[in-house]
């Protein structure tokens, strides 16, 4: 029993370093068998750099082995070892592994800091801090992933190692982007960029520009986004890294979405999933089925509310809390639309509590529309309109453009069906004004539909 504990640890512990692709590897090896390093790399899209990094940590762990055949040119094969088969089989929640391996690796991380430093242990320390950082950001520890990174970039930059310097000013950006905080999101991954093209650390550039591209998204800059998930497409066609080439095409296909082009935006996002399931990239399906309901919700409820909990089923395994969350609330919509108030509140319940814990604030705006629209339905008009200005003041605050023109057109149909026909087209005005701005064809088309039907009564 202990021998199966300590393997689960030593797999904890990889999951949390997780350098791109070595679950991917894992699985891939678990069910092929022996495999060639071109087998590998060409079914899962992993650039060179991301492939050693993943297959060296395996080995280290005992999880894989590699074998040189003789001929001309010699080929490397890899294979699982009897512990890597038991990892695959004795899988656990990753949530739950993260949170028992975090722990460890503190606590070793503050023995090294607190000890005499030697070039071994210095490295060590960069190790630790960047699976910290990891880990902290997908557990929604944001001001200790700040914390972690502010550390790395001061022992990255004494050592002159770019690459850990890059990863930290990128994970700093990440947390600024998930706050909205433009300026210091700009910064940091500005840093990451110039480090990572200077080093034609490609995949390194391409995640950069992406983050920047969803920033951009967050706040209604259709056009900046647009612009850098062009750039993180092109760069990880240079690293040949297919799986930040579909993550790329995800974003364009959001976009395409919210500006009505639903056609084409369904088959972006459909090519996006394809590649992943094809990749077996299961960080990134949690997302992407997400997006796919999203962009399915507005002709068929029943699609959506099907690629919505696939997202949840996959972000509860691999233990993505704001994933999760999304899901639930996307969810909820489907709910409301049913009529399945019940269900729709239980998962609202939920994903506030998680959004509260992150300070995601366009998305604690999002879950109060939900809110405002079954009070409406209810027509307990007075906890409707509560929610709603709720809704309305933290979409401003945040400056969550996409947000505030939603939380708008749902106020002004609730002031409609209320016979407050003045203010109601006077709110309905101000969603029309940002849904053009935002140049969302199917929002604008619904928001004057909303306002003829004023007219009309």
């Amino acid at each position: 029993m202990k021998a199966l504990l300590d393997m689960k640890d030593e797999m904890a512990f990889d999951l949390i370093q997780k350098p791109l692709g070595t679950l991917d590897i894992l699985m891939y090896l678990s069910r092929k068998g022996t495999s060639d390093i071109k087998s590998i790399r060409d079914e899962l899209g992993i650039c060179k750099k991301s492939f050693y990094s993943a297959t060296d940590r395996l080995k280290s762990l005992g999880l894989v082995c590699e074998e040189k055949r003789t001929g001309w040119p010699t080929r490397v094969f890899y294979q699982l070892t009897y512990k890597g088969e038991e990892a695959v089989r004795h899988l656990v929640p990753f949530e739950e592994m993260l949170v028992e391996s975090v722990e460890a690796q503190r606590e070793e991380l503050e023995d090294l800091e607190s000890g005499r430093k030697t070039p071994k242990k210095n490295l060590r320390m960069l190790e630790l801090m960047r699976n910290l950082q990891e880990a902290s950001f997908d557990l929604g520890e944001w001001d200790e992933t700040l914390l972690l990174s502010a550390k790395a970039v001061e022992l990255a930059s004494s050592l002159e190692d770019d690459w850990n310097l890059s990863h930290a000013y990128r994970h700093a950006g990440l947390v600024y982007q998930k706050r909205n905080d433009v300026s210091n999101a700009r910064e940091n991954l500005d840093k990451s960029i110039e480090i990572s093209t200077r080093t034609e650390d490609w995949d390194g550039a391409s995640e950069d520009h992406y983050v920047l591209g969803a920033l951009y998204e967050r706040t209604g800059d259709l056009q900046n986004a647009i612009v850098h998930y062009k750039k993180s497409m092109g760069y990880s066609m240079s690293a040949d890294w297919k799986i930040g080439e579909a993550r790329a095409r995800l974003g364009f296909g959001r976009i395409l979405g919210r500006r009505g082009k639903t056609e084409e935006s369904l088959r972006e996002i459909e090519q996006a999933v394809k590649e992943f399931e094809k990749l077996d990239a299961i960080h990134e399906l949690a997302r992407a089925y997400g997006d796919l309901g999203a962009t399915t919700f507005g002709f068929d409820t029943k699609k959506a509310l099907g690629f919505f909990e696939k997202s949840i089923q996959v972000a509860r395994r691999t233990g993505e809390i704001r994933m999760r969350a999304f899901g639930l609330s996307n969810a909820a919509a489907c709910y409301i639309t049913k009529g399945d108030i019940k269900k729709a509140l239980e998962c609202l319940g939920e994903a506030e509590n998680i959004f509260n814990d992150l300070d995601e604030k366009p998305k604690i705006a999002s879950i109060y529309i939900h809110r405002g629209c079954i009070h409406r339905m209810q027509r307990s008009w007075r906890a409707s309109e509560e929610s709603f200005r709720k809704s309305i003041r933290i979409s401003e605050e945040a400056d969550a453009k996409c947000h505030l023109g939603d939380a708008l057109l749902e106020f002004g149909r609730m002031l409609s069906d209320k016979g407050e026909r003045g203010e109601s087209k006077s709110v309905l005005q101000r969603a029309l004004g940002i849904f053009k701005e935002l140049e969302s064809e199917r929002k604008i088309a619904m928001t004057k539909e909303a306002l003829e039907s004023l007219s009309s009564r």
